[in-house]
């Protein structure tokens, strides 16, 4: 399928199976923990001196595979280091199974459930209004926060300025005029940040083709270095990608072609320094950090706290690109930043489908 969009736009979507099955998994209870906990939502810092948090991952080893997972991994982890607290976080855990890996925390009195992955939003829509004494945490793209809602806070990761900046790095980094995209499933949260790179290369140069593909499936290795491959033959030489585990077969076929990958959330330069040319950060260690600062505190809110453009950084470049390509890429970044590089602000709903 191809659309013009004052630049040449190619989406095709390959999907092996149903965002349901996005990962394989095993059926797992919350850890037990070891401080005492409290059994109600978070209303004071009284309650908040040893708290058990719980949270899952849809990849089999989030704390060293897929970069939103990574990024989100190392932010959790730290809070047992800076309040004692017990963070529990079960991995491999398949979309259908959220639920009940959420009741086993329940079960056994955690205080904060954290969802971290936008394709969970509605078992956390389902599950917050049903246990009033749990606080529930979604860190999301789409995901709002109901008027009359206590018990859940969400963070909204503006993912369309996210895209915007990984778009500006890919549109002066191609010298094919081709740039590929590679998302594990159709989530919403693909949506927002596949149309801000799209129209970030607008912005640069209008004559630069983006190609989109979905492996149905975030961990999939050989699926994913396929579609590599796939674009690569068709001239690509610049990517990214919004999966999990999946992302090593990208790596792995981008660095044999000679071609280079953006990283996605955390830096990804050391599990794949011979791809990684840089990489779009999101900052979720100062996140948690606040978060453990406002838990202590009794002033985390019912609300959407917006994560946006500060909270995004570019990682360092160690001469992956010419010294006039980095300049003129973080030159666009500062402007964008500042409001004087624009990108207009287009939703493109026909990525998902």
């Amino acid at each position: 399928m191809k659309k013009t969009l004052s630049l040449v736009i190619v989406i095709t979507v390959l999907l092996s199976i149903v965002l349901t099955g996005c990962s394989s998994s095993t059926e797992q209870e919350a850890p037990d923990a070891k401080g005492p906990g409290g059994t109600s939502a978070v209303t004071s810092s009284e309650e908040t001196k040893a708290l058990k948090i719980g949270s899952m991952f849809n990849n089999p080893d989030p704390a060293n595979q897929g970069g939103w997972d990574i990024s989100q991994y190392k932010g959790m982890k730290a809070l047992e280091d800076d309040y004692g607290w017990t963070v529990s976080i079960a991995e491999a855990i398949a979309y259908p199974q959220v639920e009940e890996m959420v009741v086993s925390y329940i079960d056994k009195d955690y205080d904060i459930v954290v969802f971290p992955d936008n394709g969970m939003i509605e078992t956390w829509q389902d599950m917050y209004p049903k246990y009033s004494d749990t606080y529930f945490i979604m860190i999301s793209s789409t995901a709002t926060v109901p008027d009359n809602a206590t018990n859940t806070t969400v963070y909204q990761a503006d993912q369309f300025t996210y895209g915007s900046i990984a778009g500006i790095v890919m549109a002066n980094m191609t010298e094919s005029k081709k740039v590929g995209l590679i998302g594990g499933s159709p989530i919403g949260s693909v949506k927002y940040q596949f149309s801000g790179i799209i129209e970030a290369c607008k912005a640069i140069d209008p004559e630069i083709e983006v190609s989109i593909y979905f492996a149905g499936d975030w961990s999939d290795t050989a699926r994913h270095m396929e579609l590599t491959n796939i674009m690569i033959e068709d001239g690509v030489d610049t990517f990214f990608a919004m999966t999990g585990a999946g992302d090593k077969g990208v790596y792995e076929a981008a660095a044999a072609a000679g071609a280079k990958v953006i990283g996605y959330a955390t830096d990804m330069y050391e599990y794949a320094p011979n791809a990684i040319a840089t990489s779009v950060l999101f900052d979720f260690a100062s996140l948690y950090a606040q978060i453990g600062q406002d838990v202590m505190a009794g002033t985390i809110e019912q609300k959407v706290y917006p994560l946006g453009i500060d909270y995004m950084k570019l990682a360092d470049f160690r001469g992956s690109v010419d010294a006039d390509v980095e300049a003129a890429i973080n030159d666009y970044v500062e402007k964008f930043r500042t409001g004087d590089f624009k990108v207009d602000y287009v939703i493109h709903e026909d990525i998902l489908n």
